[in-house]
């Protein structure tokens, strides 16, 4: 199916980003799995819609770690929009039509919110994701709620994101607060729960560790959460040994040096800059905040040397790039140029070695870089007809 299929139930699909576009290898397809109504399948090359069983519940913008899926949904707005001006409240975050049903009948009788609660009802709420409720305690600076009040809505995408930024703002912030271990991002899922708990949750005090921020510009998904995180950490010091919050898009890679050559099939792969060669002086590069834990480089990598470690590490060291592993340069014989790493050219050789046999010739060439090879081969080329 087309991309029109996905414009036209209000979505947008960037394919640049997209771990799962065009590759020959699985990688990710986590908004498949997560789709309720089996609308998303995969594609030869493509992640592809059913226009006719979507619904436009958003468990697939809400999950994609990337961001490559988002909305084009008409009159739909973001978070940033909800809460822009309404600093220092206590938010609580439910679907609108949640809300109308379950909530406001009681606020129109006994029930009301204590003064600082700030009910912010939006429309599909699956939409939302780990950035949305960050920024939303970003500005908070207090706590935040998010209602998953609807039938298996406590299972899907949105309330995960919200638990898993719970998670961190209570690693983070909870005992410099004062609250203990008390997540000072939650989520609940029945009515009569919340107004049981909202009075309590209505005294946490503001969050003296977090200076009042104005919302950041629009950012890439997961940049935009990344600066936020790591920003954070600059205000508290890390645990030792970091905490690692489980989640299926985040990850760290790990590289067996020994092993690999440098090839580069890993970075090659990766469309988010999680992993990069700088050729120049034979070094791998890795951002881990980057990674989406999609499995790609681990499926490509010829020498079976990186391995994924699941999760997101609250340590500054993973919010920025660093040296993977660096391999021993080799020149090139003619014009002393860096062009690759000593140990793949020795895996080249050894390798054309088992399967052709030794050629001085060959030997000669791999030991040039692809200007001077191609330069070599050619003389070398017309030498030998010569001699025929």
């Amino acid at each position: 199916m087309s991309g029109y299929d996905w414009v036209e139930k209000g979505f947008y699909y960037n394919s640049a980003i997209c771990q799962f576009f065009g590759r020959k290898c699985r990688a990710c397809a986590m908004c498949v799995e997560a789709c309720p109504h089996q609308a998303l399948q995969e594609g030869e090359t493509t992640i592809e819609i059913d226009p006719e069983k979507c619904d436009r519940c958003g468990d697939c913008v809400s999950i994609c770690p990337s961001g490559a899926l988002g909305q084009k949904i008409e009159n739909w707005r973001p978070m940033s929009e909800y809460i822009q001006g309404h600093e220092s409240c206590v938010f609580v975050i439910c679907e609108e039509s949640s809300w109308r049903k379950l909530i406001e009948p009681q606020l129109l009788s006994e029930k009301c919110l204590p003064v600082g609660v700030e009910a912010i009802p939006v429309d599909q709420i699956g939409m939302l994701s780990e950035v949305d409720f960050a920024q939303t305690f970003l500005v908070s600076r207090k706590a935040v709620v998010v209602l998953a009040l609807g039938e298996n809505d406590i299972e899907r995408p949105f309330a995960r994101a919200a638990e898993f930024v719970g998670h961190i703002t209570a690693h983070l912030f909870s005992e410099q607060n004062g609250r203990g271990a008390t997540p000072l991002v939650s989520v609940i899922d029945d009515a009569e729960t919340f107004w049981s708990r909202i009075v309590e949750i209505a005294t946490i005090p503001e969050c003296k560790l977090l200076p009042r921020h104005s919302l950041p510009e629009d950012e890439e998904k997961r940049q935009g959460f990344g600066n936020i995180l790591s920003s954070w950490l600059k205000l508290v010091p890390p645990a030792s040994p970091p905490v690692v919050i489980a989640h299926p898009g985040y990850a760290g890679i790990i590289c067996e040096s020994e092993k690999c050559t440098l090839c580069g099939a890993c970075a090659n792969h990766c469309k988010v800059d999680a992993l990069r060669v700088l050729r120049s002086d034979n070094i791998l590069y890795h951002t881990p905040i980057a990674c989406l834990h999609c499995g790609a480089c681990v499926a490509v990598c010829p020498e079976q040397a990186l391995t994924l470690e699941n999760g997101l590490r609250l340590d500054p060291s993973f919010f920025s790039e660093h040296v993977l592993t660096k391999c021993e340069g080799l020149h090139c014989s003619e014009c002393d140029r860096p062009f690759t790493s000593l140990k793949r050219s020795l895996w080249v050789s050894q390798k054309l070695q088992e399967e052709r046999g030794d050629d001085p010739i060959r030997r000669e060439l791999l030991r040039l870089c692809p200007e001077c090879r191609t330069k070599k081969a050619f003389f070398t080329y017309e030498e030998w007809t010569s001699k025929q």
